[in-house]
């Protein structure tokens, strides 16, 4: 040992550790900054997008306990305002760079969570093999929904930037937490007064004041651990005052997480949909049938297949550690499955055939094929020459000819909204330079009851006036004008 006990592998291992984050931050900012780009564009996004909101839960409002991503989205929106626009002096491209960066940072902690977390719990494997296991744990999240050759959506897809916030960022902080529990119980521990417990504090109370189909991630995981100790403390003929004071963390989590659905059952939007919904039972059964509906990779079914076979191999070979693993995770799955169904039952059946509402299933199955393969790598040692191979071929099945994955608002033309939404905000900007007060825009006809996603009322200079672009308010008239398949979005705006 060194002085202050610091191994010189150790150190070579965190140096490896940051170069490992820079590239994969460099991939997903690329990847969402030039690929595929994340700018506002429709009513959500600029309503939004300046939205502020206090840090705690509120009763009785349209989204009471969405803490997360309705204070971090105008946040970050602001920092790309203020920071980086007066670099670019492009504000749609401010926002993107912005919350590319926030996307990406996101994702990068994600990967690390999961390396430490493989590094921690299968210490022998090679130090190689965790970050090619890791590379190989981000590369399902882009299979496991591609079955098409273009337009697929993938993982950390969401359909406009709003729900990035809404949902795949707190899908993955919720899973990283997952990681650190998975890696050491540290909810076992009494809470300390020290900045690292604050700042877990922090994490899990913005965890569980997300969204409930991501807050589900983390405590569906709990749960499964409160029903499996005290499965142990039965058996083990332990009193109820032994579980009770071994768990208290855990059953307070999940209680607040309870109290979370009591606010929701009485939001505005809850209020809403329960005066549209149809009978429990019929809306389960059309839930079900999505499920079934929802386009799986086959390879990676493959991945899935070959794995309960490994899985069930360890077990035979009485490994008491990987089984207790295994069963934490399968057991997890079916908890976040039965919730994602009654819950998609309840708002909108068609919520489970979107990412952001499956998540929490696929990423539990993820979790389930990179540990079979993580005990593979662990026990048979030859196995780990053939994964530089599967992550080869794995790539080949990913990456297609044409444009492989979708751009936000998939249903439509992303170039041409990009460049719609950026002529508007030019006109915006041009007509508060001349000292206008209000003006009328042209906006294509989408065809469908509220015009979305360029919808009537969206609101365009309350953004801009709030962050600094304009310096008077400017009222904007949206008016339909030609259908969007035959909109000339190269001009600077139809007449």
């Amino acid at each position: 040992m060194t002085k202050n006990n610091i191994h010189p592998r150790n150190i070579v291992k965190s140096r490896y550790d940051i170069l490992f984050a820079i590239l994969i931050f460099v991939f997903f900012f690329v990847f969402y900054s030039i690929i595929h780009p994340l700018i506002p564009i429709d009513l959500d996004d600029w309503s939004y997008i300046v939205k502020n909101r206090i840090f705690l839960p509120m009763w009785g409002v349209w989204n009471p306990t969405k803490v997360f991503p309705e204070y971090f989205y105008p946040l970050m929106s602001s920092i790309g305002a203020f920071v980086i626009y007066p670099l670019n002096n492009d504000y749609l491209h401010a926002q993107c760079i912005m919350h590319s960066i926030v996307i990406s940072l996101s994702i990068t902690f994600y990967a690390l969570s999961f390396l430490l977390f493989i590094r921690n719990r299968f210490s022998s494997i090679p130090t190689s093999t965790t970050y090619l296991l890791s590379l190989l744990f981000l590369m399902f999240h882009f299979l496991i929904f591609r079955t098409e050759e273009t337009n697929n959506i993938y993982m950390f897809y969401a359909n406009n930037v709003n729900c990035h916030y809404n949902y795949i960022i707190p899908n993955l902080l919720c899973a990283s937490l997952v990681f650190s529990l998975l890696s050491k119980d540290w909810l076992k521990q009494q809470f300390q007064p020290t900045f690292k417990y604050s700042i877990l504090f922090v994490l899990l109370y913005l965890a569980i004041c997300s969204n409930l189909y991501s807050s589900i991630i983390l405590a569906g995981y709990i749960i499964c651990n409160l029903l499996i100790d005290y499965i142990s403390c039965v058996r083990a003929d332990k009193n109820y005052g032994h579980y009770l004071k071994t768990n208290i963390n855990k059953i307070i989590i999940v209680a607040c997480w309870m109290l979370v659905h009591l606010f929701e059952a009485f939001g505005l939007r809850a209020k809403e949909s329960y005066n549209s919904q149809p009978p429990l039972l019929a809306s389960i059964q059309t839930t079900l049938s999505n499920v079934i509906n929802i386009q799986i990779s086959k390879v990676f079914l493959l991945f899935v297949f070959i794995s309960v076979i490994f899985s069930l191999f360890f077990i035979v070979r009485r490994r008491y550690e990987i089984k207790l693993m295994s069963h934490q995770v399968i057991v997890t799955f079916l908890i976040c499955f039965v919730y994602i169904v009654l819950l998609s039952s309840k708002v909108l059946p068609e919520y489970i055939l979107g990412n952001h509402g499956n998540f929490p299933c696929f990423f539990y199955l993820i979790l389930f094929v990179c540990i079979t393969f993580a005990m593979l790598f662990q026990e048979i040692k030859m196995s780990n020459l053939f994964l530089p191979f599967v992550l080869l071929l794995l790539y080949s099945f990913i990456n297609r000819t044409s444009n492989t994955f979708s751009d936000i608002e998939r249903q439509y033309d992303y170039t041409a909204l990009s460049k719609i939404t950026r002529n508007n905000v030019n006109e915006i900007i041009a007509a508060e330079k001349q000292d206008k007060k209000s003006i009328v825009i042209k906006i294509p006809n989408f065809n469908n009851s509220d015009n979305w996603p360029l919808k009537l009322d969206l609101d365009y200079s309350n953004a801009l006036y709030k962050h600094g672009i304009i310096k008077s308010y400017v009222k904007v008239k949206l008016i339909k004008g030609k259908n969007i398949l035959e909109w000339n979005y190269n001009s600077t705006s139809e007449k």
